[in-house]
């Protein structure tokens, strides 16, 4: 039956305000499904990340269900993005999305055995978590269901750069595996993220830029050569510091530094010096946990930018 008027969603109408940014719909008899990303449209002083979320008629899209968050993830501070639908045999969905708890792109997944009554208590990484760069581009369909199996078609870059992507073609089980990294690391713990805050910090004070490069994140280091780094540095000198707070959340910290620094005369291009006199100073600064340890996130103060993506 054709509807000739639309009615409004009451699950939307009751949902703060949010700036939607994909939508995916399916539908089999009188069961609609819905899923999305979107992000808060309140400004805060926190980074508004996109989620996915999920609703379902059960009457042909005359009534909806409250939304919901799909990932089971404590933290919002990565984001969720991009979500694909598919329905399989015996009331089976399945929804796929792009997922930046593990700061890297991973590709994760949920099941519904129950036309999407109830969902799975953990969501399943396609691959071992982590440890690749994956992504679903959106506006195309890359979830499928063949007969009882579910494929699903995801993008991976070939380095850091984010710059050449492959197509691998993964297969979601039925019996939804946790797909572990089996590497044994440092845990990401404050005692761990300090220490390499403070090797970060003590490398400055010495002048050691080679060893400062290094705890830098893999984004920056894939972009900018340690010889371009190590030539560009050292007009600063860092005298001493002090590491005043470290807030984690999940894999993502927060950390306060208080640091002394001075510039000594330099020459101006159309003449002229200019130097500063030992100042005491404070920074605010962002460290993230990939590849099994701490990193220090580099960002560009005059941009803005960094190159990270969660």
């Amino acid at each position: 039956m054709i509807r000739r008027c639309w009615l409004p969603m009451e699950a939307f109408s009751s949902a703060p305000p949010t700036r939607v940014w994909h939508l995916y719909l399916i539908a089999r008899d009188a069961h609609v499904y819905l899923a999305f990303s979107a992000r808060s449209a309140q400004q805060t002083s926190q980074p508004r990340k996109n989620h996915v979320y999920f609703t379902r008629s059960s009457d042909g899209g005359v009534s909806w269900e409250p939304i919901r968050p799909l990932r089971h993830y404590p933290f919002d501070i990565t984001q969720d993005n991009f979500p694909q639908m598919a329905l399989g045999q015996d009331g089976q969905v399945v929804v796929a999305w792009n997922d930046y708890r593990n700061l890297r792109g991973d590709l994760y997944y949920n099941r519904s055995a129950d036309a999407g009554s109830t969902w799975l208590e953990q969501d399943v990484p396609v691959d071992a978590p982590g440890r690749f760069e994956d992504v679903l581009f959106p506006f195309v369909d890359n979830l499928r269901a063949s007969g009882p199996d579910l494929w699903l078609i995801g993008s991976r870059y070939r380095t850091d750069d984010l710059a050449i992507p492959d197509l691998y073609l993964y297969d979601l089980p039925a019996d939804s595996t946790i797909r572990e990294s089996s590497d044994q690391k440092p845990a990401a713990d404050k005692a761990r993220l300090e220490a390499r805050v403070a090797d970060f910090w003590g490398a400055l004070v010495k002048g050691d830029y080679e060893t400062a490069y290094a705890l830098f994140d893999p984004y920056f280091r894939r972009r900018m050569p340690v010889t371009d780094y190590v030539g560009q540095s050292g007009r600063v000198k860092q005298w001493d510091f002090k590491i005043l707070d470290a807030q984690m959340e999940g894999k993502v910290a927060r950390v306060a530094v208080e640091f002394s620094y001075e510039i000594p005369a330099l020459k101006l291009p159309r003449g002229g010096t200019y130097s500063k006199p030992p100042t005491l100073t404070r920074s605010e600064e962002t460290w993230i946990f990939i590849d099994g340890d701490w990193y220090k996130e580099y960002r560009n103060e005059v941009g803005d930018f960094s190159f990270t993506r969660y």
